[in-house]
């Protein structure tokens, strides 16, 4: 008698089910959308030694869990059908909004905070294209949740079945959970589609030309279906430590049709190769470009000529503020130097000239098909502090 008054509540034991099963179901669905969205992206760019591989899955696996878990939660507390299913359209519309700003808005932050040079900067702009492809992906995701709802009601009611009187759920009642799995699958192509390919294809396109020469050299670039004459050319340089950077896509080009991959070899050798249609069509020797220009930075402090302003393509810039603080430290210049890339996140880098004077001069471009040059200073502990 005494155990039956002390026993809690059949109500209250429901309601702590529900309550359970509903923030397992809604956890369960963020950590499978997360892995099978991000996590397969990272393990794709880190095959293909990108930087920040990873970052994206950092990003975005915090941000469903909580979504998730909150949705499920409440979803299981409401005692209404639409209710449930109008809050997950609502959270997957949200989740949705934030999967299309991660690659670019939140990458930009987290750039920032790993380098705090790269604070405030926009190595992957937010664009209109970029905008348009998120709602899309808003719009597929408010329908699709409705669905995601309706699913959670029915994993609540299974889960329900296979519990104890106490409220002890079995292990089949969890296993049942994990139907959130199969759920949160179908929409992952949507995103990848529309958001995530576009960012991953060219650096992958590029290690795979650069893996394909190093181990069959220019015969297994051609048989591969890859960029021969571009093998040809530069293969010989190649090197199995290397790393790549996402530098963005052509600006003139809204479809986000050709996208720009910078690779860094351990030599420091560097090319900019731009792939379009998920094929490598083009690389350009980057350090001999970054040397090029750094050279015509020299001539403009000394001369005070604008070299790149004889250049038809208008392919390069440098501002009139940085060609006067150039002149006005022109004697720690000279002719010879060796220029090495510090530090770079998208289109911006950091690009750094030893001097035969001491002098270590760091230049900071951006841009990936017309670069500018926006500010410079000497290196720390180098022979002029400015």
């Amino acid at each position: 008698m005494i155990e039956q008054l002390a026993a809690p509540p059949r109500q209250k034991i429901t309601r702590a089910v529900l309550l359970r099963a509903g923030a397992g179901y809604g956890l369960l669905f963020g950590l499978g959308f997360a892995l099978f969205v991000w996590g397969y992206d990272a393990l794709a760019l880190s095959r293909s030694s990108a930087d920040m591989a990873w970052a994206k899955l950092l990003l975005g696996l915090p941000c469903a869990l909580v979504i998730g878990g909150i949705a499920g939660t409440v979803g299981a507390w409401s005692p209404s059908l639409l209710l449930t299913t109008c809050l997950w359209a609502v959270a997957f519309g949200g989740i949705g909004w934030l999967a299309g700003h991660i690659p670019f808005t939140g990458m930009n932050w987290l750039a920032g905070i790993i380098d705090p040079r790269f604070a405030g900067l926009t190595p992957w702009p937010y664009t209109e294209g970029s905008a348009l492809r998120t709602l899309l992906v808003v719009i597929a995701y408010t329908v699709y949740g409705f669905g995601v709802g309706y699913v959670e009601t029915l994993a609540l009611e299974w889960a329900w079945d296979r519990t104890t009187p106490a409220g002890r759920m079995k292990v089949n009642a969890w296993a049942g959970l994990l139907v959130a799995w199969l759920v949160a699958l179908p929409p992952v192509f949507v995103l990848d589609y529309l958001v995530m390919a576009d960012v991953r294809t060219p650096q992958v396109r590029v290690a795979d030309l650069i893996e394909t020469y190093l181990e069959g050299g220019e015969a297994a670039v051609n048989a591969a279906g890859q960029n021969i004459a571009e093998a040809q050319r530069y293969g010989a340089r190649f090197t199995p430590e290397y790393t790549l950077y996402f530098s963005g896509f052509d600006p003139t080009d809204r479809t986000f049709y050709t996208g720009y991959t910078d690779v860094v070899f351990d030599t420091g050798f560097a090319l900019r190769c731009s792939v379009r249609g998920g094929r490598v069509t083009f690389c350009d020797d980057l350090s001999q470009k970054l040397d090029m220009r750094v050279g015509q930075m020299v001539q403009a402090a000394k001369t005070g000529a604008r070299p790149w302003l004889e250049d038809k393509m208008e392919t390069f810039t440098v501002t009139e503020a940085v060609v006067a603080w150039l002149q006005s430290h022109q004697a720690q210049l000279s002719d010879t130097y060796r220029v090495t890339i510090t530090a770079q996140k998208g289109h911006w880098m950091f690009v750094t000239a030893h001097f035969d004077t001491g002098a270590a001069l760091t230049c900071r471009f951006s841009g990936n098909t017309i670069v500018t040059v926006d500010q410079c200073e000497f290196v720390l502990g180098q022979d002029l502090q400015d």
